[in-house]
């Protein structure tokens, strides 16, 4: 490579006069050759456009915070004496900032298995007593909410929420419960499940829709809830007719028999009375019927 450079060459001359003509000055370009020095400032130069150019170019990667928040799980007062099942939900909410504006997120929300667990059943506890409940994902109440840490109930919930013009998220997730019907034989009293935050219990997020199934996402955010039920203690009281069938005069008397039967919680004790019933006059030791007002 060349670089060419001027130089000028002059003398000395006397001053010209009106008579003299004016004398050119002579000047000369003569190449000179490119030196080491050269060229590391010309490399200095070229690096520091493209870097300059580079970071103008491209922002900061967006660095994405969630967390989420879940509502208590409450089924309120229960009576199991009927065997069916009650159901109640429960809301999740995911609040996000950082956020690359108009992208789509993917969330893994595990909800863990609860300290009262028997094998893959959730249970409330009540001192030494316990009462099966569920949660799941769907509204049908058919696929169960596990948790993808350690593969309890298949997995948990995969969702995907898109973040606005400002990077922000804020979105919803129902979690379906049902406490099982059948259950006639529980013990009264309050039951509780403590879901404490941790590692099967959490948020799983930071990747974009596109990155797969979950559990996807480098971070995470813990959370807690409670789910709770009060087991009232009652009894249901039926009897059949008492019917003495048809009788001429009353000479003697007329025997007949019904059965009263009472289905009380579990450990509730109960006793049976009969009032003296609806007739003018009538005791409970003394009891009548009447016929057409009389």
């Amino acid at each position: 490579m060349t670089v060419f450079s001027a130089s000028s060459r002059w003398r000395s001359l006397p001053a010209s006069s009106a008579s003299d003509p004016a004398l050119p000055i002579q000047i000369k370009v003569q190449p000179r050759e490119t030196t080491a020095g050269d060229l590391r400032r010309l490399l200095i130069l070229i690096l520091a456009s493209v870097l300059t150019a580079c970071c103008l170019a491209t922002p900061a990667a967006a660095a994405i915070s969630c967390s989420l928040s879940m509502t208590n799980v409450a089924f309120g007062s229960v009576n199991v004496l009927s065997g069916a099942a009650v159901n109640t939900t429960g809301t999740a909410t995911i609040t996000c900032s950082g956020a690359n504006s108009n992208t789509t997120y993917r969330f893994c929300t595990n909800i863990r298995s609860g300290t009262d667990v028997s094998g893959n059943q959730r249970r409330m506890a009540s001192g030494t007593n316990f009462l099966n409940f569920d949660l799941y994902k769907d509204s049908a109440r058919t696929v169960e909410w596990g948790s993808y840490s350690n593969g309890f109930l298949g997995g948990g919930s995969q969702n995907d929420f898109t973040s606005n013009g400002s990077g922000s998220i804020s979105a919803t997730i129902t979690v379906y419960a049902s406490l099982d019907g059948s259950q006639q034989t529980a013990v009264p009293g309050s039951y509780s499940e403590t879901m404490n935050g941790g590692g099967s219990n959490e948020l799983q997020y930071g990747s974009t829709s596109s990155a797969g199934n979950c559990p996807v996402g480098s971070s995470t955010s813990q959370y807690s809830f409670t789910v709770s039920a009060t087991l009232v203690a009652t009894c249901n009281v039926s009897a059949t007719i008492l019917n003495f069938g048809s009788a001429g005069i009353l000479a003697s008397a007329v025997n007949a028999t019904s059965t009263v039967t009472a289905a009380c919680t579990s450990t509730t004790p109960y006793n049976i009375g009969l009032n003296a019933g609806t007739a003018s006059g009538a005791t409970v030791t003394t009891r009548q019927m009447t016929s057409g007002g009389v």
